[in-house]
């Protein structure tokens, strides 16, 4: 027996308890599950063949919000995000491969965002942490990066450093996100990179949970597939799939979807990381500069063990 979402109109099996497509929940469908369902008891999580309302209960749905006149949704293709996925790498190993912080022109990073610009008088700007911690992967990176980038926008006139005030965070003011998807997505991920730089150290940025989002079902199966048959090196410290977690991501919906509303836009989906497995990734964005991760809900599917493997826990 299936059920119809009164919100998008999908059809989904009467024992999930929201749609998967919109997210919708089981009380707000338009048709209840019948007396049978629910009182069949459920089987237990451990033997893999439990019910998908006890599964789902431990994996959230997407929940979006309610359909609003004034709001406007648009899915990102998955080909666009792969473009920006590549600049921001490739400025990744840029950096990896100076020889001393002050080789790097913090505007080699905002150009990788096109799509967002700095107001007349801004001028983009970082101070540079140094940690003297030593790890065995910092051979691979000159000694003189060992640290972290505090990226920031400051006025022209004012000395470097200062976008913060004295002990203050750094500050990104005086930027201007292009109105449209593609500029708000641009956006979101500068917030994201900009958190990652603050917070890792450059010679553990591989290492770091480094949250991409999924986008499109081709997608998802290229990262489920080595999940089926972990690689050598990495079975002994990665949890494998039971059944129910192969029947949540075929049926999941990935999409990145961007979503505006007004002064807010709320940019999210399905995101994953190497070592952190799968997570529902939502940031906020509020005009004129205003970012926040509103919500990082790990799933606890396809996670490696990194303490296991003596790497560093983010």
């Amino acid at each position: 027996m299936t059920i119809s979402c009164s919100q998008c109109g999908s059809s989904f099996p009467d024992d999930f308890n929201f749609c998967l497509t919109c997210g919708k929940r089981l009380e707000e469908v338009t048709s209840p599950p019948s007396a049978a369902v629910t009182a069949r008891p459920a089987a237990s999580a451990e033997d893999g063949s439990g019910s998908s309302a006890k599964l789902l209960e431990a994996l959230p749905a997407l929940s979006l919000e309610e359909e609003d006149p004034t709001s406007i949704t648009q899915v990102i293709d998955q080909g666009e995000y792969s473009v920006l996925v590549e600049r921001v790498q490739a400025l990744r190993n840029h950096v990896q491969g100076l020889a001393r912080p002050a080789d790097f022109d913090p505007r080699h990073f905002f150009a990788v965002f096109d799509r967002v610009r700095l107001k007349p008088w801004h001028v983009p700007d970082f101070v540079f942490s140094p940690s003297p911690s030593i790890w065995r992967v910092a051979a691979q990176t000159p000694v003189g990066m060992n640290g972290t980038f505090s990226l920031s926008t400051r006025l022209a006139f004012l000395p470097r450093g200062s976008s913060g005030g004295y002990g203050g965070e750094p500050r990104l003011r005086g930027l201007v996100m292009e109105p449209s998807a593609s500029g708000y997505l641009q956006f979101a991920m500068l917030g994201l990179e900009v958190q990652q730089w603050r917070k890792e150290e450059v010679p553990h940025w591989a290492y770091a949970s480094d949250w991409k989002w999924v986008c499109s079902s081709q997608r998802m199966k290229t990262l489920t597939a080595p999940l089926e048959a972990p690689p050598p090196h990495l079975a002994p410290f990665q949890r494998g799939l039971t059944e129910q977690h192969r029947r949540w991501l075929r049926q999941v919906d990935p999409q990145l979807r961007v979503r505006m509303r007004g002064e807010q836009t709320r940019v999210g989906g399905l995101a994953h990381s190497r070592w952190d497995g799968f997570a529902w990734l939502d940031c906020e964005l509020s005009r004129p500069d205003g970012f926040r991760i509103s919500r990082l809900e790990e799933l606890g599917i396809g996670t490696v063990s990194r303490t296991g493997m003596g790497m560093p826990v983010y």
